[in-house]
């Protein structure tokens, strides 16, 4: 096999391949798969072991739950990674992948796009909208191409509380706020500081406002450290929990795509475990996964599927298909067996942040016994194995043949796009909210009042960020205040900010 930074040594154009695209499938409308345990499998959850080892460097011999010789099928098929420059997948990809035109359309980047994708997908679960999603969000455009813009048919409404965790630079918030719109939802943040941070100014298509990042008592962010952990429960959990928490955390492991499993092991346990802590009764989660072989994986999909009504593995448009990336959709959190997976899940991971201090090569290898999965209803997990699997061969063909191009593109990316509900316009054209400033008063303002911390407070509002509140009574516009007042509400306020509040007004007769 050629280095991998080596240049791709295939001819320009190599006629002697061909590609049969009768193999694929490109459907525009997806069918999501459901898993729902019974209630005598729940209750077998009540004594949970873990299996501790050695730590592993391998999956190819990870044949408990899946067909080896599609394992190894597929081992084999990741050979491309090895074969081509970074530069020649790249660029073959562009053109072998039905999907790849779609891009990130007037997000900052492709995981709205997923978000996006998937909610419609699953008749948006995510988000809870209905039949006032397109009043909110319409997507014709006026004449000039811009988005029109909406009816906030939801300021009656109780705020919608959602966290992200581990997506920096915010892709599926700013896709949840501009689908909520206006002033209807609150976000909270949990990821690592640094490059990979949220990146709130890049939020153009709803304001970053109602967003607030957070990065645990050790201001790390790292999701899997105990002590953050307890702390953004205390954040999450103070509205009695989230509606919706999402996450979307992996690393790059260039040179070693075969053995992601193991390396985001910890992160898919983490990621599972904050869920359990602020997810409210009757939430939903969803969260990317690799490749899931091993027993760890295979248990931690389990007791999700025991924590939650109902769970599926899904594999959206969006999401490219030569990859190991799918995600776990999480419907309606039961709040007793919830509990119980939680206090394990912290078990095991204080265990882990052990050997890591001990810097001992020790491992939990499985967390749930085997012979209590029902195997037969995991076997979706590798529904998508072939597909992947036809995909990295025809990554292979694209980059001998550089004339070769999926000539479907164009014509998936409208239908897709309509099919989500969502514009058919781009990031470079003008944003769909004007950025806002909270007016200040000037400096040389004389202040008559005692000496106190400052406050701004609402005494009346015609238009909340966009919403014509104008027409409605005095008590309808101070609700709609205060609702906007929560959605902007922060925890730890900086020296340039000060709390906003709807004043209170009292009625004497």
């Amino acid at each position: 096999s050629f280095d991998r930074r080596s240049i791709f040594q295939f001819s320009k154009h190599d006629f002697d391949v061909s590609w049969d695209s009768s193999q694929e499938k490109k459907p525009v409308l997806e069918t999501p798969v459901w898993l729902e345990a019974k209630e005598e499998s729940r209750q077998e959850v009540i004594d949970l072991l873990g299996n501790k080892g050695e730590m592993k460097e391998t999956i190819d011999d990870e044949d408990r739950y899946c067909d080896l010789n599609l394992l190894k099928e597929m081992l084999s098929a990741k050979s491309v990674f090895d074969e081509l420059s970074d530069r020649a997948l790249v660029e073959a990809r562009s053109r072998a992948n039905p999907y790849e035109t779609i891009r990130c359309g007037f997000f900052q980047n492709r995981a709205a796009m997923k978000a996006a994708n998937m909610d419609a997908v699953f008749n948006y679960l995510f988000t809870g909208e209905g039949e006032n999603l397109l009043k909110k969000n319409p997507i014709d455009l006026n004449e000039d191409g811009t988005m029109k813009k909406g009816v906030n048919t939801d300021r009656s409404k109780p705020l919608f509380y959602f966290a992200d965790v581990c997506a920096g630079p915010g892709g599926f918030s700013e896709y949840v706020l501009w689908r909520k719109g206006f002033y209807n939802a609150k976000g909270f943040g949990f990821t690592l500081k640094g490059k990979d941070d949220f990146k709130l100014e890049r939020f153009t298509a709803a304001s970053p406002n109602y967003f607030e990042p957070f990065y645990g008592e050790l201001g790390t962010g790292d999701v899997t450290k105990p002590k953050n952990i307890e702390s953004f429960e205390k954040v999450g959990f103070e509205n009695c929990g989230v509606h919706l928490m999402m996450a979307d955390g992996g690393f790059s492991v260039g040179g070693e795509e075969n053995i992601q499993e193991i390396r985001s092991k910890r992160l898919y346990l983490c990621q599972f475990l904050v869920a359990l802590s602020i997810v409210r009764e009757g939430g939903v989660f969803f969260c990317k996964l690799f490749d899931v072989f091993t027993p760890f994986s295979i248990g931690l999909i389990y007791l999700m599927y025991i924590a939650f009504q109902r769970i599926s593995l899904h594999k959206p448009n969006t999401s490219r298909p030569a990859n190991s990336e799918r995600y776990i959709i999480c419907e309606k959190l039961r709040l007793t067996e919830a509990e119980l997976v939680k206090k394990y899940f912290t078990w095991i991971n204080n265990k882990l942040d052990k050997f890591n201090e001990e810097k001992k090569k020790n491992d939990v290898y499985e967390i749930f016994p085997a012979e209590v999965i029902d195997i037969e209803k995991m076997d979706v997990i590798f529904s998508f194995l072939k597909n992947q699997i036809l995909y990295l061969n025809k990554y292979k063909v694209f980059a001998k043949d550089q004339g070769k191009i999926d000539l479907d593109q164009g014509k998936l990316r409208d239908e897709c796009m309509e099919y989500w509900n969502l514009p058919k316009v781009d990031r470079r054209g003008k944003s769909r909210i004007d950025h806002r400033r909270i007016p200040m008063i000037p400096s040389l303002t004389r202040f008559i009042i005692p000496q106190k911390k400052p406050v701004f407070r609402i005494l009346d509002a015609a238009v909340i960020d966009g919403d014509y509140v104008d027409s409605l009574s005095f008590d309808e516009r101070m609700n709609a205040a205060k609702k906007m007042c929560s959605a902007v509400m922060v925890h730890e306020q900086t020296k340039n900010q000060c709390p906003i509040f709807a004043a209170e007004v009292r009625n004497y007769y």
